[in-house]
């Protein structure tokens, strides 16, 4: 992985969520799709497209462009683009809008329309992935809002035909 920004919230990579870091690569296949709810500048999705190699896909979501803008330039870097694609997108569980607090670190997030918040696209995972569609593996890291991206994403999430490995 190259060229990592120097102002992100965890300077010392491999220090970085060990635990989660060891799991979720040991657990990624090739051939996965992969969902990185929250990608941040793409410290996951990265890791996780270089292990889904050519036949797999990561779906990326980021809504702060700031974040989104790095994680665009580090997919471009490492060759990855085939691999990932990016959505402009918060993921909960509603399709519209929502506000969205965004500073660009790790602790962006949704917020309320009197908190400074802009709006911002949201999506449900299981208006993404509708039936026949599958999701190996799906990571979520949204600052306290994980239990509404299990909501938006409960009837792709319950078929084991769709998402095998829960």
């Amino acid at each position: 992985v190259s060229d990592w920004s120097s102002d992100v919230c965890c300077s010392d990579l491999e220090q970085y969520e060990p635990e989660l870091w060891r799991q979720l690569t040991g657990a990624v296949r090739e051939g996965d799709v992969v969902v990185d709810a929250g990608a941040f500048i793409g410290l996951y999705t990265l890791a996780v497209a270089i292990r889904v190699g050519v036949s797999g896909r990561v779906i990326a979501f980021e809504p702060d462009k700031s974040n989104r803008e790095a994680l665009e330039s580090h997919v471009r870097l490492n060759h990855l683009e085939e691999r990932v694609t990016i959505r402009v997108a918060a993921v909960s569980d509603s399709d519209g809008t929502v506000p969205f607090r965004a500073d660009g670190t790790c602790e962006s997030r949704i917020g309320a329309p009197s908190d400074g918040a802009q709006s911002v696209p949201c999506v449900r995972l299981d208006s993404i992935f509708p039936p026949p569609q599958r999701v190996d593996i799906v990571k979520i890291d949204v600052e306290g809002f994980e239990e509404r991206v299990l909501d938006g994403g409960a009837d792709l999430l319950r078929d084991s035909r769709r998402c095998p490995r829960l």
